[in-house]
């Protein structure tokens, strides 16, 4: 009769999960959510983003890509606590946001200039219990080397939320060769076919040879309504960390009052800037 013994090194990744085979698929360090793509799912330790850990996503232009990719797992995140968004490059696009199924209410947006700055405001925003998700946007610089990151990472594992946080940072494509403590890293680029292209730089298993492609839909477009009269522009915002409202873009007829779309407790307005807004930027306009 064979032998149901465990061989020493079956004994020791079952005593130490930190450890995985180099030909395997690691299991995860803690609880996992899911990216709401099957096929993203499977490639990842314990099929999902890594709650309360650092994940790096790399991509040659910031600004619409990421929201395509996030905004299936963002949804269900802002049904259960705030949706914090640090520096990010575009005016978020609320109405599209809202087609996809986030709560509005939830988000807010700190307008932080420097990495530094942004990666201050990310450790202390770590530390609310109300956090659900939370995206930083660090451009290359210093400040958000490796052990800035690392802090970032920690402090996203000593957390104090019921639930563990999703945590992004949003980094440009050409630091890929540098280190990082983030333990899933992926390069996100334009697909074919208007998907998007999937590069696993790390996770915990064997290297992904090849890109994996999603068919990542553009949120549906909403129709101008002529009959809303314009609003004015926003004053300029003082440089630093700080709260900002953000743009309520035309919505459809059919449409939810715009008024209910708040961020930071005050009513969003519309901007100026055309081409400010972002998730489907190409077809995005403001009121003129």
């Amino acid at each position: 009769m064979p032998s149901t013994a465990l061989s020493p090194s079956h004994a020791l990744l079952h005593r130490i999960p930190a450890l995985w085979r180099a030909s395997e698929l690691g299991a995860p360090q803690g609880p996992v959510f899911s990216t709401g793509f099957a096929a993203l799912d499977a490639v990842l330790p314990g099929g999902g983003w890594p709650a309360g850990q650092l994940t790096e996503l790399l991509q040659p232009e910031a600004g619409w890509r990421e929201w395509r990719l996030l905004a299936p797992a963002l949804a269900p995140l802002s049904q259960q606590g705030t949706v914090l968004l640090v520096g990010p490059p575009w005016v978020p696009y609320l109405p599209a946001l809202a087609a996809q199924g986030l709560r509005v209410s939830a988000l807010r947006w700190v307008q932080a200039q420097t990495p530094a700055e942004r990666l201050w405001v990310a450790e202390q925003a770590l530390r609310c219990r109300d956090l659900a998700a939370l995206l930083v946007w660090l451009p290359e610089g210093p400040a958000s080397q490796a052990s800035s990151l690392r802090r970032l990472h920690l402090a996203a594992q000593a957390g104090a939320q019921p639930q563990p946080p999703g945590l992004w940072a949003l980094r440009p494509w050409r630091v890929q060769a540098q280190s990082s403590p983030a333990p899933l890293r992926i390069g996100l680029s334009a697909g074919a076919e208007d998907g998007l292209s999937l590069n696993v730089f790390k996770r915990r298993g064997q290297a992904l040879s090849q890109a994996l492609w999603l068919a990542a839909a553009r949120p549906p477009a909403l129709r101008p309504r002529p009959t809303w009269p314009p609003v004015p522009s926003v004053p300029s915002v003082p440089s630093g960390p700080s709260m900002h409202p953000v743009g309520i873009p035309v919505l459809a007829p059919e449409a939810t009052d715009p008024s209910a779309f708040r961020v930071g407790g005050r009513a969003a307005r519309a901007v100026s800037d055309r081409g400010a807004h972002v998730v489907d930027r190409p077809a995005a306009r403001t009121l003129s």
